[in-house]
C-alpha cells in the first residue's frame, strides 16, 4: 500500500513537470538602428544653381536681418558703378529650384554631435574675381537651437566649418542658406561676357 502512494505521487510531479514545459516558449526581440547623417538641399550647389546674373533685367533686393542686398542684375550693377561705393554685396539673382534668393538645407540626424562644413569647392573665378569673392552664411528656421559659426557673410574656402553642435543634435533642423558675391567697381573685366563656375560640396560629419 505505501509503495503505491508513493508511485502515485511520482506520477502526478512528473505529470506536472510535462505540462510546465509545454506551455513555455521564447524568442528574440533584435532591433537594429544604422546610424544617420543626411542633408537635404533644395538645389544642387553649384553656379547654375545660385546664379549671378548682372545681364539679368529688372532690380529686386535681398533682406536679411534688415540688412539690403541688391539682386544681381544689370540695372543694380549700372547703380553701384555710378555710386560711391567700392564694394557691394549682391544677392543671386535666381536660385534654382526655389522663387526665394536663397536655398534651404535640413540636417536630419541620430547623432549627438555633428558638423556641417564646406568640404570642398571645385573650380576658380579667374580674374578679376576670385572664390573668396563669394560669400556664404546660415539663418536657422526650424528644430532646437544650433551654434551657427558662420552667421554673417563669410568667404567661403574648403573645410569651412558653417555649423556645429556637440550635445543634443539629434532630430532635424533646416536652415536658409545664403550667397552673395563681392563686385568692386574697380573691377576689369574683358570685352567679352565673363562667365565663371565653381561647385561647392557639403559634407555632414560625426565624431
Amino acid at each position: 500500500m505505501r509503495k503505491l502512494i508513493g508511485t502515485l505521487v511520482l506520477s502526478v510531479l512528473f505529470s506536472g513537470l510535462a505540462l510546465a514545459n509545454g506551455n513555455s516558449q521564447s524568442h528574440t526581440v533584435t532591433v537594429k538602428v544604422p546610424p544617420v547623417l543626411a542633408i537635404d538641399l533644395n538645389a544642387n550647389m553649384n553656379a547654375n544653381d545660385f546664379l549671378f546674373d548682372f545681364e539679368a533685367q529688372g532690380g529686386g533686393e535681398l533682406v536679411v536681418d534688415n540688412t539690403s542686398y541688391p539682386r544681381a542684375t544689370y540695372q543694380n550693377y549700372l547703380d553701384f558703378l555710378g555710386s560711391d561705393d567700392i564694394t557691394r554685396h549682391f544677392a543671386p539673382t535666381s536660385v534654382g529650384g526655389t522663387n526665394n534668393l536663397y536655398g534651404t538645407l535640413s540636417v536630419k540626424t541620430n547623432q549627438g554631435a555633428w558638423t556641417l562644413k564646406i568640404s570642398s569647392i571645385t573650380g576658380t573665378l579667374h580674374n578679376p574675381l576670385s572664390n573668396n569673392r563669394v560669400k556664404v552664411f546660415l539663418k536657422q528656421t526650424g528644430g532646437s537651437p544650433v551654434p551657427i559659426v558662420v552667421g554673417t557673410p563669410t568667404p567661403i574656402s574648403q573645410n569651412l566649418t558653417l555649423a556645429q553642435i556637440s550635445s543634443g543634435g539629434a532630430g532635424k533642423r533646416t536652415f536658409n542658406l545664403y550667397y552673395l558675391l563681392e563686385m568692386n567697381a574697380t573691377d576689369i573685366f574683358p570685352a567679352t561676357l565673363y562667365n565663371g563656375q565653381i561647385t561647392v560640396t557639403y559634407q555632414l560629419t560625426s565624431p
